[in-house]
């Protein structure tokens, strides 16, 4: 049976194409202006903002009804994914699913440390029991295949080409753009807990701030010591981990739509900004969607041809997204039954059974058999499930603004409508809510592309009885989860959600495109039909550069003054990184004085993490940078001195007690002068120890 069927000319006059065609010119310029509207939002204060919203809402579900009269006048139907009545083959490899259990339940004793009698294993030990474990498991599971799924080697390179030019993007200028830490401390705390202990059990978790479990700390401790001890270093595996998203996407897009729709999502989604700035930051966060979008991806294949293998995969996969942040925790799960279950509904339940009852059963048995070893050790250690949660979640104080709705003033009422309303605008209108993680007065997708947003959005409601409802049920869960917590729009929370917007760009675009663009009507040697065939591809490619031209140019500056106006005092960072880069580091003291209360905390570890086995960071407290601290100092070392440059107390003591010559500056260029060290270096003795 066709699963999804190509383009077809029903028996209707050529008029109607042509109608339906000013019809979907008419929804794009609705959609257009609603995009423009909503693009002032971001400057409008309350009470107007709700006002110049709804302004805004007029043009976008004018823009809705007009693209549904399109699809129906239309005689053009493009594929939407349909469930299948095949049902899944292949039988489980029960020896082998034995053993993939047995080894996850010894990773699981080892990986969670969970019997103290028994001798501690080294974290490569059981990374392999537990990668061991899983691979077994879920190759036992999709009926123990001999060989791997077929695909044409053009598809395969096209995707391999573009998931190295994705980790070419992201790897780019690393150190450059996000120049300093961004609350990434906490996961060098991670590496530490294996420096420290290279047998720390991988499934517990550093901290209750920090739910990823060690297993990521490991991978970028392993990436630490390819690279080195410096950002590149420590950002690399959120760096692959973004770039492997890419395949994801184009699996997701290409199960549940076509093979244009795939190249036009990898291709948004290849320079996207946010999921660009997340893919460069060391947050275990970026691991999330990654094996998220993938068991969606493997999930709609089943769908579509009813393999057991994508079924057993997608559950895999599904599973893993409970070894990281707490975000894919809490999401993946429920989407997925949810999906499953409105399939259900909308498809009819014994169709939906008779075709993959046995299928989905496959899928959920290993989510858990692969989630399980991380759930035993959180039940040994008596970790909390959702500590972040607990940490920032607002939804005791929302349940009780809502049960006392009525006795609000405006001015409470007017921020819980916000709180409502925030979460979802950020995608088209609002910014991120704070200045240091993405930093700019832009909303995820770039105002020009906000369009095709909403027209994916259209067309994934008017054909919303299709599996590809998910990419619009997987958007809005996220921003509604949001709701409940504390910041609205904080963006690291939307990290899920961004694979899924250019998915939802590209079905705009893929989609729209033949409505205004007849091409069934025109004969298969027209050049015209050619160019059209083109629009698509051409589209998402002027997108990317657009976006890499954006991300790489006003992104950066807008960043930059962002960063530092969410980090008014001067830069600790730029005087650490100077510091290490300085002749011989390693015999030399570096001092950091300030007139203010220096963070101690995150300079000192960004310190340790770049020259470890070092001389430790000084940071005197204000006021204690005397001729008595001056004189504790060891001579038979060198010293980096990092003074204010209106601080003139503290360089006339430093000049009486050292041969301090001129001072030397920063070199980043985007570092303004008021928030710079001054360096003044006093050189190692030649018979200085090492350390």
């Amino acid at each position: 049976m066709t699963t999804t069927p190509p383009m077809i000319k029903l028996a209707l006059p050529r008029w109607r194409a042509f109608a339906a065609a000013s019809l979907a010119l008419a929804a794009v310029a609705a959609m257009s202006v609603s995009a423009a509207l909503y693009g002032e939002l971001r400057f409008q204060d309350w009470p107007d903002f709700f006002v110049a919203a709804g302004t805004a809402l007029i043009p976008l579900l004018v823009g809705v009804v007009l693209l549904g009269l399109s699809l129906w006048w239309s005689p053009w139907r493009l594929p939407f994914l349909r469930p299948t009545r095949e049902a899944a083959n292949g039988r489980t490899a029960w020896r082998w699913l034995v053993t993939g259990v047995l080894l996850l339940a010894l990773g699981t004793v080892l990986g969670g440390r969970l019997v103290g009698a028994l001798p501690a294993a080294s974290a490569h030990i059981q990374f392999a029991l537990l990668l061991a474990g899983v691979l077994v498991m879920g190759w036992a599971l999709s009926g123990a295949p001999r060989g791997f799924p077929a695909i044409s080697r053009r598809e395969g390179a096209l995707v391999a080409g573009l998931t190295i030019a994705a980790l070419v993007l992201r790897v780019a200028k690393t150190s450059a753009i996000i120049p300093g830490l961004i609350d990434e401390v906490h996961f060098i705390n991670g590496m530490h807990a294996l420096w420290s202990d290279p047998a720390a059990p991988l499934l517990r978790q550093v901290s209750t701030f920090l739910p990823a479990t060690i297993l990521y700390h490991y991978w970028q401790v392993n990436a630490v010591a390819l690279i080195g001890h410096s950002l590149e270093g420590m950002r690399l595996t959120s760096q692959i981990a973004g770039a492997l998203t890419i395949p994801a996407v184009y699996l997701l897009a290409r199960s549940l739509f076509d093979r244009r729709t795939a190249l036009a999502a990898a291709l948004l989604l290849l320079a996207f900004p946010p999921h660009m700035v997340f893919s460069r930051l060391a947050y275990a966060h970026i691991a999330d969607p990654l094996f998220g979008t993938l068991a969606l991806g493997l999930f709609a294949l089943g769908l579509k041809g009813g393999k057991r293998w994508a079924w057993a995969w997608g559950g895999v996969a599904l599973g893993m997204t409970q070894y990281f942040f707490e975000g894919g925790r809490l999401l993946y799960p429920p989407l997925a039954l949810i999906w499953l279950i409105y399939l259900l509904i909308a498809w009819g339940p014994r169709r939906m059974i008779r075709a993959h009852g046995r299928g989905m059963i496959t899928a959920f048995t290993a989510a858990l058999l692969a989630a399980l070893p991380m759930y035993v050790t959180m039940a040994a250690a008596n970790a909390p499930f959702s500590s972040r949660l607990n940490d920032s979640g607002g939804g005791v104080g929302l349940v009780d603004q809502l049960s006392e709705y009525d006795s609000l003033d405006t001015f409470s009422q007017v921020f819980l409508l916000r709180r409502l309303v925030d979460p979802f605008l950020t995608y088209v209108a609002l910014p991120d809510s704070t200045g240091e993680y993405y930093g700019n007065d832009q909303p995820m997708v770039l105002p020009v592309l906000v369009p095709l947003l909403l027209l994916g959005a259209a067309h994934s409601l008017w054909r919303a009885r299709s599996p590809a409802i998910i990419v619009l049920m997987g958007v809005l869960t996220v921003a509604a989860g949001n709701i409940i917590m504390q910041e609205t729009r904080w963006f690291p929370r939307f990290v899920p959600a961004m694979p899924l917007l250019p998915l939802l760009m590209a079905v705009g675009l893929r989609y729209t495109v033949p409505l205004l663009w007849p091409l069934p009507a025109l004969p298969a040697s027209s050049r015209l039909r050619a160019a059209g065939a083109a629009v698509v591809p051409i589209a998402a490619g002027a997108a990317l550069v657009l976006q890499a031209v954006y991300f790489f140019g006003p992104y950066r500056e807008a960043y930059a003054v962002s960063f530092r106006a969410a980090n008014p005092n001067r830069d600790p960072y730029d005087a650490v990184q100077r510091a290490v880069a300085l002749p011989d580091p390693r015999r030399t003291q570096v001092v950091l004085v300030s007139t203010f209360e220096q963070d101690e905390h995150t300079p000192r570890g960004f310190f340790d993490y770049l020259m470890p086995n070092s001389l430790p960071l000084l940071i005197p407290p204000p006021g204690s940078f005397t001729n008595d601290f001056l004189a504790s100092l060891p001579r038979d070392h060198g010293y980096a001195f990092f003074l204010e440059p209106a601080d003139t107390r503290s360089y006339r003591l430093l000049s009486n007690a050292f041969p301090v010559g001129a001072p030397l500056y920063s070199n980043q260029p985007l570092l303004p002068a008021s928030e710079e060290y001054l360096l003044f270096y006093v050189p190692p003795p030649e018979n200085a120890p090492a350390n």
